[in-house]
């Protein structure tokens, strides 16, 4: 298999977090960014050639995260990662030239059997050599991953399926807002398919002006291919907005939900950094928290998730935050259901108070000086 990872998703929803970055460079518990939870599927099915799409302007934090590749294996002479700007395809779509040319010259070089396509804002640990061995037994030319979820958990630029008893796909119909309480089976934009099938469709579709956007391309195929599904049963999450990528960090305080998803049968690899571990003062309090290394906790901190080279004062009161890196909150300070950007200051006394359902943003290198309260962005 080669793999293709398609991180194109812009979500005003999730403003001001993915300002300059791309959604899979967000932090993520602490340490990793979700961009690793794809990148560790593909170390885990041995897949040695990667080719990933971003937006122009969003790769510096994506740079700044993989490096050379070390981590996920992408640092040999066989193991490779190449990154291709989208915007280079429209470019070219524009002036009426192969606009499909770099991802059609890389699928042909790899020389693989079949391409796995991953998209960015599904977040799982999927085993991709079983997703391989369904879709070799069932003989498709495509294979589409979807999981059942919460009517409550879908944007407007979802996919969902309606399967029969036997899990065979019947439709493929766009989501729409509002359909509360019900479960519906979301297509989790992970595709595998044979890759001289995908080379001859991406070379009629540009013939034809099709889409730039490979995902976008690839769900279009599935009324027009043999296309199987498979069922991933594992623990998923769909980001989209705020509340979404909220909840979906606060999920790691739930044993259960950490385990499944950290701590299943393939191991998630992210960039290391050899730091010093935290230090916790005999004035902190810690109750049912995550903390990743180089931090200084001194106050309390409850319900929260704080990333590396974080100083928590004296005094200071942390409740149901996700904390970014380089933080400081300074002595009577207190932070409740909100996520703060890297290198944010929050000076002594001030509150910042949002709620569950409303998280507050402060954004980065932001010095907080007067209480923010309620579910606006700061």
């Amino acid at each position: 298999m080669c793999a293709i990872l398609g991180n194109l998703q812009r979500y005003q929803d999730l403003m001001p977090l993915t300002e300059n970055r791309p959604l899979s460079t967000l932090l993520f518990d602490c340490k990793y960014r979700l961009l690793d939870f794809n990148l560790s599927s593909i170390e885990n099915a041995n897949i040695k050639q990667v080719y990933m799409i971003f937006n122009e302007g969003e790769t510096q934090s994506v740079f700044d995260h993989i490096g050379g590749g070390k981590e996920w294996n992408l640092d040999g002479v066989q193991n490779r990662f190449f990154i291709h700007l989208f915007q280079d395809s429209l470019k070219k779509q524009a002036e009426g030239q192969e606009y499909y040319y770099n991802v059609i010259d890389y699928l042909e070089k790899s020389k693989s059997d079949h391409t796995v396509f991953m998209g960015s804002k599904i977040l799982c640990n999927i085993d991709l050599r079983a997703l391989l061995k369904i879709h070799q037994l069932q003989g498709n030319e495509m294979t589409v991953v979807y999981k059942r979820i919460d009517s409550d958990h879908v944007s407007e630029s979802d996919l969902l399926f309606n399967v029969d008893s036997e899990g065979h796909l019947e439709e493929a119909i766009q989501a729409k807002k509002g359909e509360v309480g019900s479960l519906v089976n979301l297509c989790t934009d992970i595709f595998i398919i044979q890759t001289d099938r995908l080379i001859t469709a991406l070379k009629e579709g540009q013939a034809v002006g099709a889409t730039a956007d490979l995902g976008q391309f690839l769900r279009e195929m599935i009324s027009v291919e043999n296309t199987g599904l498979y069922e991933y049963t594992g623990y998923l999450s769909n980001i989209y907005d705020i509340s979404s990528y909220y909840q979906t960090n606060m999920d790691m305080l739930d044993v259960h939900k950490f385990t499944s998803l950290l701590y299943s049968n393939q191991k998630i690899y992210t960039k290391l950094k050899n730091e010093v571990p935290t230090y916790y003062s005999e004035t902190s309090e810690v109750k049912n928290s995550h903390f990743a290394s180089g931090c200084i906790v001194e106050g309390m901190v409850e319900q929260s998730l704080v990333a590396r080279r974080t100083k928590i004062h004296p005094e200071a009161k942390v409740k149901g935050a996700i904390i970014f890196g380089n933080n400081e909150i300074k002595a009577g300070a207190e932070v409740s259901y909100a996520i703060l950007d890297k290198n944010v200051t929050i000076a002594e006394g001030v509150k910042v108070q949002g709620t569950k359902d409303a998280p507050i943003v402060i954004k980065k290198n932001s010095h907080v000086t007067e209480d923010v309260i309620g579910g606006a962005s700061a």
